[in-house]
């Protein structure tokens, strides 16, 4: 206790010693036993309490928890005055001290500043001031309080934040934190990802987003969230946004329970369009991969059963002219007529021919389609080719009085062929013409150059003006030893590879071969090749 404070009390001691038998002398002591309680009450509490003159700011008295703050001794203090324990910072409070204007407030001003202990160390604190008035004179009351945790606390907390953030503005996913339907939180990656300006984030609902699909989703998000109030869940929108370009988000939520009356939910999304986009592009290119596979797996099943059909055909092709042969080398061991042997080694002949004519198909066929032979090519005038071809059926054509006539174009260019190959292709068609047609018939052959977008092309025809191939047979005529209902007709004795082998021919030179065939028009085989 102070001296002064000691000579008050003495004083009030004394007062009520001298007065003990006058009226007023149990208030008295009742007065002092509360007074006593009370400095019993400010020793013990956890805030720092000084007692200052209004005149000087000089100390007259402290509290237990003032000096143990300051490391001082209660006489140490009673010396001092606010000015000594306060930085500069606060000449402009001391001033209202020792100026009288200290306010005399219900709810005084907290100020917060350092005060200084003896050893000069700053400790953190918040202060405030009253003014009291005791025996008309006037004091004031300071009360401190050690902030040093709190400023500590805060000190982290801000920390905490700060690396939150940064952290939060620099992750590749957008982040957002709801309350209710509140958006607390925004950083600027899910800003982008919706299309929305940051700057108008904070405070703000769904319904502040600028397109009703945006709010749409947000929407859900809430009321799925606070709905399921799980840890954690998952969901993918595609979100129209302002600029009028979809996005498709995956949305990540977190659910939790912040006190009893409100609850969080943590958002984080995650822009997955070009996942989204490729994982579209590949579910195509399977869809097509798919349907090319089913093609080719069909075509594979068309070719099996051609395969089937070619062997077929083949083994009834070779059965016949060796069943004859082997026929007719009976029948000559039993004859010795020598009109019979002539006849037997005719046939022989010709069936021998035949057979070796269908072997030779086969093998030409078989070069062509496995593209492992090269053919080279040479440029030839076609016109020179087909006069050689038709020269060689010349005497042909007039023992069955059918006329040839060839119309040779000086315009078309030479063009890079097989000659022998090519050879072969309208000795084919030729040969092919004679046989299907009757007396008295024209066989034309005639050529042109056309013009395409992908080039130029020689396009030559043969027309054969009499015979005819049935619309039904057009789609087969050239599938391998297909012979439509006109070889039967003419009784016509080929290996059924001809015009098979011309089409591969054709191809092989990078050209086409059509046919059209009519009763007004008679047939025409059209041969295109590029120049």
């Amino acid at each position: 206790m102070s001296e002064h404070w000691n000579d008050k009390r003495e004083h009030f001691l004394n007062l009520g010693e001298n007065s003990l038998k006058k009226k007023y002398y149990p208030e008295l002591q009742q007065r002092l036993g509360e007074l006593e309680r009370f400095k019993s009450l400010l020793d013990q509490s956890n805030d720092a309490v000084f007692l200052a003159q209004i005149s000087n700011g000089r100390f007259i008295d402290a509290s237990q928890t003032a000096c143990q703050l300051l490391q001082y001794s209660q006489e140490e203090l009673l010396e001092l005055g606010i000015n000594d324990i306060t930085p500069e910072d606060l000449v402009i409070e001391v001033g209202k001290l020792s100026t009288d204007k200290l306010p005399n407030l219900e709810k005084p001003p907290i100020i917060t500043t350092d005060l200084i202990t003896k050893n000069g160390r700053y400790i953190p604190s918040e202060i405030s001031f009253r003014k009291v008035t005791f025996q008309e004179e006037k004091y004031a009351v300071i009360v401190a309080r050690n902030i040093t945790e709190r400023r500590k606390a805060e000190m982290a907390l801000r920390e905490s934040e700060s690396r939150f953030r940064w952290m939060a503005e620099n992750i590749s996913d957008g982040l957002m934190i709801l309350e209710e339907d509140r958006i607390l939180f925004m950083n600027q990656r899910a800003c982008d990802i919706l299309d929305h300006p940051c700057s108008h984030v904070p405070p703000m609902t769904a319904f502040d987003f600028a397109t009703p699909q945006v709010q749409f989703v947000i929407n859900q998000i809430v009321q799925l969230g606070m709905k399921i109030q799980k840890v954690s869940t998952e969901m993918e929108f595609w979100v129209e946004r302002q600029d009028n370009t979809r996005r498709y988000i995956h949305f990540r939520l977190s659910w939790h329970q912040i006190s009893k009356e409100t609850a969080r939910i943590y958002i984080v999304m995650t822009d997955i369009t070009a996942r989204k986009e490729r994982e579209a592009e590949l579910e195509k290119r399977v869809q097509k991969r798919t349907r090319e596979l089913a093609t080719v797996n069909k075509r594979l099943q068309e070719l099996d059963k051609l395969k089937n059909i070619f062997v077929s055909n083949v083994s009834h092709e070779l059965r016949t002219p060796i069943t004859n042969i082997q026929l007719y080398l009976g029948l000559l061991t039993q004859t010795d007529n020598e009109t019979k042997i002539t006849r037997f080694m005719n046939i022989l002949t010709s069936e021998s021919k035949r057979l070796g004519n269908l072997i030779e198909d086969l093998l030409t066929l078989s070069k062509l389609e496995s593209k492992e032979e090269i053919f080279p090519k040479e440029p030839y005038i076609m016109d020179a080719i087909i006069a050689q071809v038709i020269l060689n059926y010349a005497l042909k054509a007039e023992q069955r009085c059918i006329q040839i006539k060839h119309e040779p174009n000086p315009l078309i260019p030479p063009i890079p062929i097989v000659k022998e190959r090519m050879i072969q292709v309208f000795s084919n068609l030729i040969s092919n013409a004679l046989a299907y047609s009757t007396e008295n018939e024209i066989i034309s052959i005639h050529s042109q150059l056309e013009e395409k977008d992908n080039g130029r092309f020689a396009t030559i025809v043969i027309h054969s003006h009499g015979s005819v191939i049935l619309p039904k047979d057009i789609p087969h005529i050239f599938d391998r030893f297909y012979r439509g209902q006109g070889a039967h007709i003419a009784d016509r004795h080929g290996t059924g590879l001809g015009l098979a082998i011309c089409k591969e021919i054709i191809e092989y030179h990078h050209g086409t071969i059509t046919v059209a065939s009519s009763e007004e028009e008679g047939t025409l085989f059209s041969i295109q090749l590029p120049i």
